[in-house]
């Protein structure tokens, strides 16, 4: 397995780690929110949760793309 195979599969995974735990702290911030009566808060989490999903999917994707083409 080649040294950029490797740094590859790790960046992915401490991605995918980083993206679970956005979304773990995010659902606990969300509950928390809720039971407290701060729906507007809530919402806010969700979609800060939502937009860090997405740029680190982002990111997993384009290491993937990166990979494969070589560049």
């Amino acid at each position: 397995m080649s040294v950029r195979r490797r740094l590859t599969r790790s960046k992915t995974r401490v991605d995918a780690l980083c993206g679970g735990w956005i979304l773990a702290l995010g659902t606990v911030l969300v509950w928390w929110n809720l039971q407290a009566g701060y729906p507007t808060r809530a919402q806010v989490v969700v979609a800060l949760m939502a937009l860090g999903a997405v740029v680190y999917l982002a990111d997993i994707v384009s290491t993937l793309y990166r990979n494969e083409t070589g560049t």
